[in-house]
């Protein structure tokens, strides 16, 4: 709902393209990125799924464990597997929707499939 409000008032206020909003936590793939692009943001930054895929271990409430068997080389053909899935998830999206460009996508291009998910974000619940 914050980012709905905020991508409101800055469209009221014509300072939309002025100011960049990057959205941090919950992003899980390209899919969940696409989403939040499309709801006004420039940017999104994937920290605990890039991490899980980086072979880190939620051993605790908040901080992810990193054991010593992947090799830097490893982690940085994981990263690129991560990062190229959700590109192509994001892109598919964008298509999905008829657009070519994933910075295209807008708040009318979603539907929300829950009344709590319709009412957080302002976008119509399918069939309505």
């Amino acid at each position: 709902a914050v980012m709905r409000d905020t991508v409101s008032i800055l469209r009221r206020l014509k300072q939309e393209g002025n100011i960049s909003l990057v959205y941090f936590g919950g992003i899980r793939s390209g899919t969940d990125a696409a989403k939040v692009l499309a709801a006004g943001c420039n940017s999104v930054v994937m920290g605990v799924s890039l991490g899980l895929s980086l072979g880190g271990r939620n051993d605790t409430v908040s901080d992810l464990q990193f054991s010593s068997e992947l090799t830097i080389k490893e982690r940085k053909e994981y990263t690129e597997n991560f990062v190229t899935a959700c590109n192509g998830e994001v892109s598919m999206m964008a298509r999905a929707t008829g657009k070519t460009n994933i910075h295209n996508l807008e708040p009318e291009d979603l539907r929300s499939i829950t009344l709590s998910s319709s009412v957080a974000t302002g976008i119509p619940l399918v069939g309505t």
